[in-house]
């Protein structure tokens, strides 16, 4: 089980109501244990067990949830 955090570009990231409802979606995916968001960078950050969920699966969520999105990194914790 490896901890990994992935970070997005989120051109759309501008207001509160974006920000919940990018926590809401994300965190519904499995291994997701928290999502931070930056609105003035347009970034999100997302903290996961990659047992559950990839960083594809991240990316794919945000679209889904009506947000195109870039991966700027990925990377494992220890």
């Amino acid at each position: 089980m490896a901890q990994r955090s992935s970070y997005y570009f989120v051109e759309a990231l501008r207001s509160m109501h974006d920000v919940k409802s990018i926590k809401k979606g994300l965190d519904e995916l499995p291994g997701v244990k928290s999502v931070s968001t930056n609105t003035d960078s347009h970034q999100v950050c997302v903290d996961y067990d990659n047992t559950g969920v990839s960083a594809a699966g991240v990316l794919n969520k945000l679209y889904d949830l009506g947000y195109e999105s870039v991966m700027l990194r990925d990377v494992r914790r220890f």
